[in-house]
């Protein structure tokens, strides 16, 4: 989201409300703080108008603050986090499958690793000599 209100802050606008909700509400701001150093440290003077509002907004003080996101925005990120997750495991499986097919040069070591790293991987069970 934070990427999205430089690069398409149209489509950012409709959420940043939500957004800041979301920061807001528990530790999420913390854990924000951990990835967008924007949110760490005084922000550069190339920041957009929709990122400054949301700094300005993240300054005030806690009383001032809006109330929680409701359940539905909570539930939604969860759900986009599930698919997040579902693809970044879904490109793991894509690249083990290239090495395996010998579309990228691996040594024996490699591909006892690559055979290793399947046996483990959760969900699925192949093996380089299955």
């Amino acid at each position: 989201m934070w990427q999205t209100l430089e690069h398409e802050p149209t489509a950012a606008s409709a959420h940043v409300d939500e957004f800041i909700g979301l920061l807001e509400h528990g530790d999420n701001l913390l854990l924000a703080k951990l990835v967008i150093p924007e949110l760490r440290y005084q922000p550069s003077t190339s920041t957009t108008d929709l990122k400054e509002h949301v700094l300005k907004q993240l300054q005030r003080p806690p009383e001032r603050r809006r109330s929680p996101p409701s359940r539905s925005v909570i539930r939604e990120a969860h759900d986009l986090h599930q698919q997040e997750t579902a693809t970044l495991d879904e490109v793991d499986w894509h690249r083990a499958g290239i090495l395996l097919y010998n579309r990228g040069n691996l040594s024996n070591t490699e591909k006892l690793a690559v055979d290793e790293w399947l046996r483990n991987a959760p969900g699925r069970h192949t093996s380089v000599s299955e």
